[in-house]
């Protein structure tokens, strides 16, 4: 039980599946077609990996929760996550995930969740180059 002088807290799990329902959701409006999230390859992880027209595009998803918008979520896309998230989009190809050879997107979704359910979601194409 959560002390009484000290706020609610959701789980940095909960956090990170909140925004990542809201960067599907997102996407799916936008025409792609979700086909797996939370996808393990070995140690690696993609957050989601939609056909978006005639391409792939693998997301990161970056989750935060504030008391205001003025938070960045983008800041944790450092140079070591986009490094694993290369690493990722190879071996999801190694793994045949991409049998037709569809060019890789790696995008970025930042979600700022804020009190009373409100939420920010701002979306990059491209934002990690392959490698």
């Amino acid at each position: 039980m959560q002390p009484p002088d000290r706020p609610f807290r959701p789980s940095k799990h909960t956090v990170g599946n909140r925004g990542e329902a809201l960067a599907a959701e997102y996407v799916t409006h936008k025409g792609a077609h979700v086909v797996y999230r939370n996808l393990r390859l070995g140690p690696l992880e993609i957050d989601i990996a939609a056909r978006w027209g005639s391409e792939w595009v693998l997301i990161e998803v970056k989750t935060l929760t504030a008391q205001t918008a003025d938070a960045s979520p983008e800041l944790g896309l450092t140079p070591a996550k986009q490094a694993a998230l290369r690493r990722a989009a190879a071996a999801f190809e190694h793994a045949g995930y991409n049998p037709e050879g569809l060019p890789l997107r790696l995008d970025l979704a930042a979600v700022l969740l804020l009190p009373g359910g409100a939420y920010h979601l701002r979306y990059y194409p491209d934002a990690v180059q392959p490698g």
